[in-house]
Formats: C-alpha cells, sequence, structure tokens
C-alpha cells in the first residue's frame, strides 16, 4: 500500500468558489433589486410566472443542497485517506481514528479479508465496483442538472401562449387594455422564467462539474492509496 500523504485539499477551495459565488449573486441581487422586482414582482396578472419560478428555483435549491453534501461527503473521505496513509506511515493501526464508513477503510477491510484468506486481489474489479458504487450517488443531481433548462423552456413556451391569447383578444375583441396588459405580462413572464433557468442551469452546471472532478479525484486516490 501506497503511503505517501497529500496534505493539499482538493475539496475545500471548491468549497471556497461556492460560498463567494453566493455572496457575489445575492450582493449583485440586493444591487438590481429594482431591475428584479421589476422583471418578477410587477406586471403579474396572473400567478404562472410566480408558479414556474418557483418551480425552478425549488429544483435549482434541492440540487444545490445535494451538492453540497455530497461535497462534504467527499472532503471527509479525503480527510480519512490522509488520516490512514499517516497511521500506515506511522506505523500504527490503519483505522485508528476512522469510521467503517468511510471508502478507504472499507476498501482496506476488503484487501486485508482478501491477504488473509490468501485469496487473488482482483484491483480492477474493485475499482470497477466503488466507480458504480459512487455514481449512483449522482443520480439526483444528475437529474436536476438535465431538467433546470429544460424548465426554462417550459416556461417561455406557457408565457409565450399567454401573450398569443391577449393578442389574439386584442384582434377580435374591441377591448385594448385588458388584453395589452396579458401581452405586456405574458412577455415578462416569458422573459424571467427564461432568465431564471438560464442563471440556474449555469451556476448549477458549473458546481456539478465539480462534482465529477471530485469524485474522480477522490476515487483516483483510493486506487493510488491500495
Amino acid at each position: 500500500m501506497a503511503v505517501k500523504e497529500k496534505q493539499t485539499s482538493y475539496i475545500r477551495p471548491i468549497l471556497t468558489q461556492l460560498v463567494v459565488l453566493v455572496l457575489i449573486c445575492l450582493a449583485v441581487a440586493f444591487w438590481q433589486r429594482d431591475f428584479l422586482a421589476e422583471v418578477y414582482l410587477r406586471n403579474q396578472l396572473t400567478q404562472v410566472g410566480w408558479f414556474i419560478n418557483s418551480g425552478i428555483f425549488g429544483l435549482f435549491l434541492a440540487g444545490m443542497v445535494k451538492l453540497v453534501r455530497l461535497f462534504v461527503s467527499y472532503s471527509q473521505e479525503e480527510q480519512a485517506i490522509n488520516r490512514l496513509l499517516a497511521n500506515v506511515d506511522l506505523a500504527v493501526e490503519p483505522e485508528s481514528g476512522l469510521t467503517g464508513e468511510s471508502i478507504i477503510v472499507h476498501r482496506y477491510r476488503i484487501l486485508r479479508d482478501l491477504h488473509q484468506r490468501r485469496s487473488p486481489i482482483n484491483h480492477n474489479a474493485l475499482a470497477a465496483t466503488l466507480l458504480a458504487h459512487e455514481s449512483s450517488r449522482n443520480t439526483f443531481p444528475k437529474f436536476i442538472h438535465n431538467i433546470l433548462i429544460l424548465t426554462g423552456v417550459f416556461g417561455t413556451i406557457v408565457s409565450l401562449a399567454i401573450a398569443l391569447f391577449g393578442a389574439s383578444n386584442m384582434i377580435v375583441t374591441a377591448s385594448e387594455a385588458g388584453s395589452l396588459g396579458m401581452v405586456i405580462h405574458g412577455m415578462s413572464a416569458a422573459l424571467s422564467t427564461t432568465m431564471t433557468a438560464i442563471l440556474a442551469y449555469l451556476f448549477f452546471g458549473y458546481f456539478y462539474l465539480r462534482l465529477m472532478d471530485v469524485q474522480t479525484h477522490v476515487i483516483s486516490r483510493v486506487e493510488e492509496a491500495t
């Protein structure tokens, strides 16, 4: 087993990026609060825009919570790898100070049991099993990543349908005030839902890709250590 320990955290800078970007987004939202209020709160003759934007934002928040939990989990896995390698360097019990739920401890126990039984160790099979297990943890973030932009398209289509309905009423009836308001509302809702979905997709997509990098990093460190 390799005993070289890597002290530099790969995951902590990503979490720092996340916190900084959240603070920047909040600052920009406060700076542009009048524009955002105009887009999201005013000229809303129906609840369609609020409903779709709330759905997009809810999906985004649920996905980000899952991403943060996975980042924290992999950060703990990274610390567990460093701790086990340090224990090996110090010639103490490798599992000392570690929980049995960590990936590296689970792998160590498998290798130890195979060695005690004098069974051949198939590292390729172990690596494939680990990769399949960790990939299954990304199901929900992958779903959010794939559906976020589609929610924006859905919101745009629905909002434009409302605008077209208002335009058709302007042609058929003589009452133009209400119909014109419906057209403006539909276009405003289309803008807000599209903008919400694009911004949420860009933000979530970046950190989803970073999660893939983190997962690859942790798995490669486990394979390198064992």
